[in-house]
């Protein structure tokens, strides 16, 4: 990719174009964010702004900066890795972040074969102090880069970034920057364009009554998925409007957004059963079997392990194996630099192929899933 720095400076361009206000609901975001790893209530965003139209309004700016999900069946809003930077301290951030570069590239010279760094090593070798881990544990999980532990200031660990030898052999750190911004706002964007091109928002409360789970706007029973097994009442109705959505992405040809989604779907189906207290002794078992670090919290499990203890377990049939591990390398192009690494191109079959395999899948754990609770 050859672009200027000029070109690839999305950061730049987005703090230009944010006006005080909306600074304000960014700090807030990010402050919520960076303490708890949740999103912020809306109402709270509402009450910040003080504006009839505040709803819209954050719809509007908030392209690329904010997503809006549902956390335990509430409507919140966290921030993107460009949100974040974008805040009022961003500028501090931004220099964070390059320091982390500097030091993961370091490191990947001296140990090609080196995967994940210790925040301990992080914070010595980088001079951080306790809050400043802080904030560089919330960025990296922001950027895709977090590995694990327990967040804050202590006891957890990063990835090494894809394409870091950009930087180790002789490449500029902020041309690596502004080059991973710019990748993985494109990746924000193609998925809320494909969404608001059709007339989709997230799911809300009042939207309740709406088929998305009966395969979606275009009413093919054979599209139909129910998410009645779903324990998480908020948890069941997003996944029933990202359902809906996925479908109708798919008919406006967003295969990276439509592959991203599916994985995102299974994810969330995976975690809903993970976190029952039924399910304590069988994840226990398997966290020692397969010397998991960094276990505790199933929030913070990649899709691969969340798709090995389904397997494990019985919640899928092993004849899945193989096509799960292709929609989690799928899920992964969230990571932008693994798509550019491997050279990946996303097309329709691509899409085809993850959607095959999540409605599918989803239909077996739910039937599983009776055995379990038999």
């Amino acid at each position: 990719m050859n672009m200027t720095n000029q070109e690839l400076n999305v950061l730049d361009v987005t703090r230009r174009r944010l006006v005080d206000d909306q600074i304000v609901v960014l700090d807030c975001v990010w402050k919520v964010f960076r303490r708890t790893g949740k999103g912020t209530l809306d109402k709270k965003m509402y009450s910040i702004l003080k504006r009839p139209d505040a709803r819209v309004y954050i719809e509007e700016f908030g392209k690329g900066v904010l997503i809006q999900m549902y956390e335990d069946g509430r409507s919140v809003y966290r921030p993107t890795f460009l949100g974040a930077l974008a805040c009022s301290e961003g500028g501090r951030l931004e220099e964070l972040m390059k320091r982390y570069i500097t030091f993961a590239a370091k490191n990947f010279d001296d140990y090609p074969d080196i995967e994940v760094i210790s925040s301990g090593n992080i914070g010595s070798e980088c001079n951080l102090s306790e809050d400043e881990l802080v904030d560089i544990c919330a960025l990296l999980d922001l950027a895709g880069w977090w590995a694990g532990g327990v967040r804050g200031a202590s006891n957890w660990s990063a990835q090494i970034p894809d394409q870091i030898e950009k930087v180790a052999y002789g490449g500029n750190v902020e041309d690596f920057f502004y080059e991973f911004i710019h990748e993985r706002s494109a990746i924000f964007l193609e998925v809320e364009e494909a969404k608001r091109g059709l007339g989709f928002g997230v799911f809300s409360p009042e939207d309740e009554d709406l088929p998305l789970n009966q395969g979606g706007r275009g009413g093919d029973t054979d599209l139909a998925i129910d998410f009645g097994f779903i324990e998480d009442v908020g948890l069941r109705r997003q996944l029933e409007a990202d359902w809906g959505e996925l479908i109708s992405i798919r008919q406006v040809h967003a295969w990276k957004a439509c592959v991203i989604l599916c994985g995102s779907i299974l994810e969330g189906v995976l975690l809903d059963i993970l976190r029952r207290k039924s399910f304590a002794q069988l994840k226990e078992s398997f966290v020692a079997t397969n010397k998991i670090k960094y276990s505790a919290n199933v929030e913070e499990w990649s899709l691969s392990r969340l798709v090995d203890f389904a397997l494990d377990v019985g919640l899928l049939r092993d004849d899945h194996h193989d096509l799960m591990g292709v929609v989690g390398g799928f899920r992964n192009l969230v990571h932008p630099g693994r798509q550019y690494r491997n050279n990946r191109q996303i097309g329709v079959e691509d899409a085809d192929v993850s959607f095959s395999v999540i409605k599918y899948c989803i239909r077996d754990v739910s039937r599983s899933l009776q055995r379990f609770l038999e």
